[in-house]
């Protein structure tokens, strides 16, 4: 019984495959026809769509999480997840709207060409949708647990899709480092520290300017110089005006005798004070002592009338006129020295008047000196303080670029064959589509085939023994 069953089940699989292979050789031609025809199909799109290149840069992302500190304080360094968790921030910031829109602005001409309709939208919701449009195209790729991001780009043409990802590579560098903080305050001290120095530097043009205009080295130096010459103009002042005065009081002495026309006594001035002519006038004062003895001898003997009385009286007139002579030469140039030694005390007092303006005037200009010396120095202390703040701020950024560094270990280039499409595989994916569709259809229509074309189908559906077949004839009823 089971070699009886094991025959059964043999001999139906056998007709089983004899029949499929009976439909298969009998459908042929159709079963041809679809798997032709789909092949040429594939083959028609496969070469009629645009071949799209695939440029992509990878980069590694280094991030210093400072284990050295965390055995130094005793802190349970990160694992590997978190190592890594950082690193979506990363993605993120490569596919963020201001990269994007960097990328799109500088190479909008090679990504997109000029349509009727671009003139019909607005500028900015123009460039919105490219922006939008490129983010979506950008391919980042990072495996788990690993550092290294690949940036990949799509497009028509190999030279624009290396140039996308050698764009987005920059402008993520140059984004980033704007995002943090230490950059932008470098950025900012920096900034103040160049607006401080010009200042400075206005300060101190206006300052040396000032001096020069004024003709000041400094105000306490000047004030010194200008108190010191007060103080030389206020002595000369002093001993001119004393001698003035002096020679004043001996001069109404002179002219008191003079007037009295008395010689008893003349005061000791400078112009009578010379050897010769205090020899003489003693010489003058002696013939008139001797002459006024002679005329009273005279006098004793004979009457005023007398004839040498006249003659002794006439000679002491005449020495008298002469001493009057000398004294009121020497009365003339005393009264002239007088007069220069007040010409002199005018000049002074001129002078000290002035040196007493400037120095008025130089409270003036020492405190504008003072206040842009103030202006100067206060700026050089704010100017310090912001280079210090500067160099700390660099400190920080040069630590921050530290901890996380970029690296590009595979930059972008012009990529040789097209990513899109795969020609072969479209050609054999529609190929393999036809003949599961042609095998179908044979199939179906086999199935729904009621005709018997061989004697084993008809002895299999009815049972019977085939003896022999009766050609159809049609008969001409008229």
């Amino acid at each position: 019984m089971n070699q009886l069953a094991e025959n059964n089940i043999h001999s139906t699989s056998t007709d089983a495959l004899s029949n499929v292979l009976q439909i298969f050789f009998k459908r042929i031609k159709l079963i041809s026809v679809i798997v032709g025809s789909c092949a040429a199909a594939g083959l028609a799109i496969a070469l009629l769509m645009k071949p799209v290149y695939f440029a992509s840069s990878k980069i590694v992302v280094e991030k210093d999480f400072a284990s050295e500190k965390a055995m130094l304080f005793g802190i349970t360094p990160p694992n590997m997840y978190s190592q890594y968790d950082w690193m979506q921030p990363e993605l993120e910031t490569i596919n963020s709207y201001p990269v994007a829109a960097q990328v799109v602005t500088e190479l909008e001409s090679a990504l997109y060409k000029p349509s009727d309709h671009s003139s019909e939208i607005d500028s900015t919701t123009l460039l919105a949708e490219r922006i939008l449009s490129l983010r979506r195209a950008l391919k980042l790729d990072n495996d788990k647990n690993s550092n290294v991001i690949e940036i990949g780009f799509e497009h028509h043409d190999p030279v624009v899709a290396a140039k996308v990802v050698e764009k987005v590579l920059k402008s993520y560098i140059a984004y980033r480092s704007q995002v943090h903080e230490e950059a932008s305050s470098y950025t900012f001290f920096e900034k103040q520290t160049n607006i401080t120095g010009e200042k400075i530097s206005e300060l101190e043009q206006r300052l040396a300017d000032f001096k020069k205009s004024q003709e000041l080295v400094s105000p306490q130096d000047h004030q010194n110089i200008l108190v010191s010459k007060l103080a030389d103009y206020e002595k000369s002042l002093t001993v001119v005006r004393t001698k003035r005065i002096g020679k004043e009081a001996k001069l109404s002495v002179i002219e008191g005798q003079l007037k009295d026309d008395q010689f008893i006594n003349i005061p000791v001035i400078e112009a009578s004070d010379s050897p010769s002519r205090e020899k003489y006038i003693a010489k003058l004062k002696s013939d008139l002592l001797e002459l006024e003895v002679e005329r009273e001898q005279l006098l004793l003997v004979y009457t005023p009338e007398y004839e040498e009385v006249i003659a002794v009286e006439k000679k002491i007139a005449a020495t008298r006129t002469k001493i009057s002579s000398e004294i009121r030469q020497i009365y003339d140039q005393e009264m002239s020295s007088v007069k220069a030694l007040a010409a002199e005390e005018a000049e002074l007092n001129k002078a000290i008047r002035e040196i007493n303006h400037d120095i008025k005037k130089l409270a003036q200009q020492e405190y504008e000196y003072n206040q842009l010396n103030r202006g100067i120095d206060d700026n050089r202390d704010i100017y310090s303080m912001l280079v210090k703040q500067k160099e700390e701020s660099r400190i920080s950024m040069s630590k921050l670029e530290k901890d996380v560094k970029i690296k590009v270990i595979s930059p972008a280039v012009v990529p040789t064959q097209p990513d899109k499409p795969n020609r072969k595989l479209i050609v054999l994916g529609l190929t393999m589509f036809g003949c599961v569709v042609a095998i179908t259809l044979s199939l179906l229509m086999e199935f729904f085939n009621r005709t018997i074309e061989t004697p084993e189908v008809l002895e299999r559906s009815t049972g019977l023994t085939f003896l022999g077949s009766v050609r159809e004839v049609r008969l001409n009823v008229n």
